[in-house]
Parts: C-alpha cells; sequence; structure tokens
C-alpha cells in the first residue's frame, strides 16, 4: 500500500484496543479520555489531515466526514476502525489506516451526492 506514515507510527505506539476509539475521536472532533506523552487529540488531528492530504491531494474534510458519520451511519464503517485493533505490526496499521482514510473519503462523497441532490 503507501509508505509508512507519521499519523500511523503514532498509532502504533498505542495499544491495539486503544486505536480505534483514538481514531474516532479524531474524525468526530471528540476529544479523548486519555493522553499519551508524545501526542494528544488535536496533534493526532493535525497529522491526520496531513496524511489525507498526501493520500487524496486535497485538505481533510473532517467536518464533513463527523457529518457523514452522524447522517449517514453505516455497520461497514465498524470494521475499518476495528482493523486498527487487530493490526499487528507497522505496515498492518498503516494499511488499516488507508483503509479507513479511503472508506471515509468514500462517506464524504455521499455526503457531497446527498447535499447536491
Amino acid at each position: 500500500m503507501s509508505p509508512p506514515s507519521l499519523v500511523g507510527w503514532l498509532l502504533n505506539g498505542f495499544p491495539p484496543h486503544a486505536r480505534s476509539a483514538l481514531m474516532l475521536n479524531v474524525v468526530l472532533n471528540r476529544p479523548a479520555p486519555y493522553r499519551d506523552n508524545f501526542t494528544s487529540i488535536p496533534d493526532f488531528r493535525d497529522e491526520f489531515a496531513d496524511y489525507w492530504e498526501e493520500l487524496f491531494g486535497s485538505p481533510a474534510p473532517l467536518a464533513e466526514v463527523a457529518l457523514s458519520l452522524t447522517i449517514f451511519p453505516s455497520p461497514v464503517t465498524s470494521t475499518y476502525f476495528r482493523a486498527l485493533v487487530e493490526a499487528i505490526d507497522q505496515t498492518e496499521v498503516d494499511n488499516a489506516l488507508q483503509s479507513l482514510a479511503a472508506h471515509l473519503n468514500a462517506r464524504v462523497d455521499l455526503l457531497q451526492r446527498y447535499e447536491t441532490n
């Protein structure tokens, strides 16, 4: 998939059980109940926004991502977050992160189509 990312490296530094909740807090713009020595939710959000821009060539529409998850909840989305928990090494974390970002991008596209109709 893609080369290692800083946000993937940061995620890999968290216990696997915390990764999904952390990323959900990032994309929903919610504060997390915990902090780590090397980062905070705003730092993660900034890194994820940079990662998004590298992947898709446009600024991360984090407000639209959050809105799409709120308006159009999907059980499929949870599988992408769950993959972050199941990742056992840096490569798998990066692959799961890229898949999650692609899924969220598709959700934003769906939201935009809905808003224009």
